[in-house]
């Protein structure tokens, strides 16, 4: 921090608590030190929304609570509503601060937004971070770092006190926190016009911001999980924080909100949204977990049920590390390590926080000499990997592997990563398609996949197509051509049929779904339900952990079968990372939903609601179902909707043959964008 007593700028982002905030302490004792005086400001910024809440109550109670919290520290909050760039610059300005000292966030639009704030107030950026573990002790390697873990770190108390607001401060801002009225309606106005805030898509009832139609026989369970979640977060800080202690306590009954197929679901739907604004951290968590008394880390009730403060420490240890290994991502975009692992040729890796599920990864690649600076008219095109799958399956310039030596150099403050391999034989679809559609080229990380979070959630075809809808609305933010592999083709499609108006047209390359003329559109159109039953938790908890251990030595040889035209496709790089998802935390309870996914519609039916153009890039050679046959069931289904491009490969065409299908979805989203409209406000 620069050493003078000129004023600091206490810039408040998704860090909304007094306990455990680093910054925070850092400028009290500055302030302390050198008689300064600190300015905190929350900033409003429609634009960028509310990364991670799960409703606009959450955050305008975490506001509410944050400006309570530092009055009685002697301080209060200046809240600025309008873009972060403007109203920084104006409160330095203002204030004739020194520095700005904020979260280093992992979230891009936020961290973008930082950078440009930053600049624009022409004052050093002093950013901090929040580690759960001793530095040096990650690994990208979730089994490698639970061998060599370091010591949890405790939380930070909150500072004693803080210097009164400077007196007459110019800055035009507000005392009175936004309510959550105001920002639904902002968001869903800035959110590409119809971000769905009040309903949600069918088999969501773990996510506490949704309420479904009347007639689902869940929905009165889910106004309750709202009720109880807002309940805690009209008091911010405060409230989460009984919460927590009652939850690790035992005292805190919300065995309703877990899911047979789900073991830990309700930690994960009511203190998540928490950890996403900040009202929470990591380190807060698993002290409360440890606090929990003797028997916290035991196996209780019959099924494998674990103590409920257990669960909030695998909460918070998958966090932590997925925000690490988000932060190598982040680090690398701004050149300052060597590429990750899956870092696209021609574009980079984000990462996103998708309203309350955790932090999601994406791939994006621009035309050549194009850049994500300004709002784009260009085409956008989506794409959604298979099971298994992440969006590095869309392939790179180079590839990365263990190979002989191990794990390989350290990297990004401590963390080793794996050594890098340039192997110039690989073609990337996102660079390739951006290159040849001039389109913006984005690859998604469904939630439970790659390097994407896995929550304690049930996963399903809706949760995933749910994850697509607010990717698009958030991120992408104009119509786009959206495709998919294997169950990520259906998962593009069922989100289509919910949303045609946001679609110009569909590229299934082998996709998932029955082809069914026959078989009748559910009423309303969104599908059988799941609810929650099926086999007991315990069996299908231990059905995945068996399939896992069979699996996992075997995939190198289960991808060989899957490539039949290219099996040095397959190679090491790409076995090795699916293997290391698989052993991230919440891993099988991915695969252990999978085995008990609700009755989907027929992908044909789902089309027809579409509308739009279908390219079926389809290989031919698919050893997993009748490919030649597929192809002319859904041209008889589908008629004049459909084009087909017939690809001599197997269940992934796209990485099999790059080259063919990189040339044959370019034309088609040349052909299907007749007119290329700006984002929506």
């Amino acid at each position: 921090m620069p050493s003078s007593d000129a004023p600091v700028v206490l810039w408040f982002k998704n860090d909304l608590r007094v306990h455990d905030n680093h910054g925070l302490i850092a400028v009290a004792e500055a302030a302390a030190r050198d008689a300064r005086a600190v300015v905190p400001v929350f900033i409003v910024d429609h634009a960028l929304g509310a990364a991670g809440a799960s409703s606009p109550r959450e955050v305008a109670g975490a506001v509410a609570g944050l400006q309570k919290a530092l009055r009685a520290l002697g301080s209060d909050l200046v809240i600025l509503v309008g873009p972060v760039d403007a109203q920084l610059a104006a409160v330095c300005r203002d204030t004739e601060a020194s520095a700005v000292v904020a979260e280093d966030d992992v979230d891009h639009a936020w961290r973008s937004a930082a950078s440009r704030a930053a600049t624009a107030a022409g004052v050093p950026l002093i950013k901090w971070r929040s580690e759960l573990r001793t530095p040096g002790a990650y690994d990208q390697d979730w089994r490698e770092l639970s061998k060599r873990a370091g010591r949890m770190l405790a939380p930070l108390p909150a500072p004693a006190s803080l210097p009164p607001l400077p007196a007459g401060l110019a800055v035009a801002g507000s005392a009175v926190p936004p309510t959550a009225a105001e920002l639904e309606a902002a968001w869903t106005s800035a959110d590409f016009g119809r971000q769905r805030w009040e309903r949600g898509f069918a088999g969501q009832a773990h996510l506490p911001y949704v309420v479904e139609d009347e007639a689902d026989p869940r929905c009165a369970a889910d106004r309750k999980v709202a009720a109880l979640t807002d309940t805690g977060a009209d008091e911010g800080e405060a409230g989460v924080r009984a919460a927590l202690d009652a939850w690790t306590r035992g005292d805190l009954d919300l065995s309703y909100l877990d899911d047979v197929h789900a073991p830990g679901q309700a930690f994960a739907s009511a203190f998540s949204p928490a950890l996403a604004v900040g009202t929470l951290s990591p380190r807060e968590i698993a002290a409360a977990a440890r606090r929990g008394g003797p028997s916290w880390d035991a196996v209780g009730a019959p099924g494998g049920q674990l103590h409920p403060a257990r669960w909030a420490l695998t909460t918070a240890e998958a966090a932590d590390f997925h925000a690490q290994l988000a932060l190598d991502d982040a680090m690398a975009s701004a050149g300052s390590v060597a590429r990750p692992p899956g870092q696209p040729d021609g574009g980079w890796a984000r990462s996103w926080r998708w309203r309350g599920g955790g932090l999601l990864r994406y791939s994006v690649a621009h035309p050549p000499g194009c850049s994500e600076a300004s709002p784009s008219t260009r085409p956008a095109v989506v794409l959604v990997h298979g099971f298994g799958a992440s969006d590095t399956h869309w392939r790179d310039g180079e590839r990365e592997t263990r190979g002989k030596g191990g794990i390989g150099p350290r990297c990004c403050a401590g963390r080793r990563r794996l050594s890098p391999i340039p192997n110039p034989r690989r073609r990337s679809n996102l660079a390739g398609i951006a290159a040849q559609a001039d389109a913006d080229v984005y690859a998604l990380c469904l939630p439970g996949f790659g390097r994407s979070e896995k929550l304690p959630l049930r996963y399903t075809q809706h949760l995933w197509s749910a994850s697509i809808d607010c990717f698009v609305r958030s991120v992408v933010g104009r119509r786009v051509v959206v495709g998919g592999n294997s169950i990520g083709g259906f998962c593009a499609v069922n989100w289509a049929a919910q949303s045609p108006e946001l679609v110009e047209g569909i590229v299934l390359l082998n996709s998932a779904g029955k082809v069914d003329p026959t078989r009748e559109r559910h009423p309303g159109g969104r599908g059988p339900r799941g609810g929650a039953t099926g086999p007991p938790r315990w069996m299908l908890m231990g059905g995945a952990g068996l399939l896992f251990a069979a699996l996992q030595p075997n995939i190198k040889p289960i991808l060989s079968y899957v490539y039949p035209a290219a099996p040095d496709r397959a190679d090491a790089w790409l076995a090795d990372e699916i293997e290391r998802a698989s052993a991230d935390p919440g891993a099988l309870q991915v695969l252990a939903s999978g085995s008990a996914l609700p009755q989907p519609e027929t992908i044909d039916s789902l089309l027809r609601d579409v509308g739009a153009p279908v390219l079926v890039c389809q290989g031919l050679l698919d050893p997993l179902n009748d490919s030649p046959a597929r192809v002319v069931a859904l041209q008889e289904a589908l008629g004049a909707l459909v084009r087909v491009a017939k690809i001599e490969g197997g269940h992934c065409p796209h990485d099999e043959k790059p080259d063919e299908v990189n040339a044959a979805v370019a034309a088609f989203v040349r052909d299907v964008v007749k007119t290329r409209e700006p984002a929506l406000a």
